[in-house]
């Protein structure tokens, strides 16, 4: 997937600065109560010589959501995936969820969000590139 032989080959000089984006909404049931947790997971990440659409970041958070999970793994997950098979120079997520046990139970805080992430490389490095993908995500809402 890399950049040889597409017209846009010789981007890679443009994007050597700029990260990927993507929000996609999630519903999981945590793995301790079987309740759920629904929000969003941002992914951004600086690739190197490989770059992948929307699509198949939006079947990672699919694929890593289906399964009985805690907030915490889930955005550790996303992130080592896109570590591991990407080798990008930088790679960010961030989970922002509620809890339905906070909200139905226990404490009964409707609206309370849990935001957890994860930054590796240029996006924890960087303090521009962390700034920026921390204020493009909180700054949505």
């Amino acid at each position: 997937m890399s950049g040889a032989g597409c017209p846009w080959a010789d981007i890679s000089t443009t994007i050597a600065r700029r990260s990927f984006t993507g929000s996609f909404a999630v519903l999981v049931i945590r793995c301790n109560h079987m309740l759920p947790f629904r929000g969003t997971v941002d992914v951004a990440y600086q690739p190197t010589d490989m770059i992948v659409g929307l699509s198949k970041l939006a079947r990672l958070v699919e694929h890593t959501a289906k399964r009985p999970q805690v907030q915490e793994r889930l955005t550790q997950q996303i992130a080592a995936y896109l570590v591991e098979h990407l080798a990008p120079a930088g790679v960010g997520v961030l989970v922002r969820a509620e809890h339905l046990c906070m909200t139905v139970r226990g404490a009964q805080a409707p609206g309370t969000e849990t935001i957890t992430t994860a930054l590796f490389g240029t996006l924890r490095s960087d303090a521009a590139l962390r700034d920026e993908f921390m204020h493009i995500r909180t700054g949505q809402r």
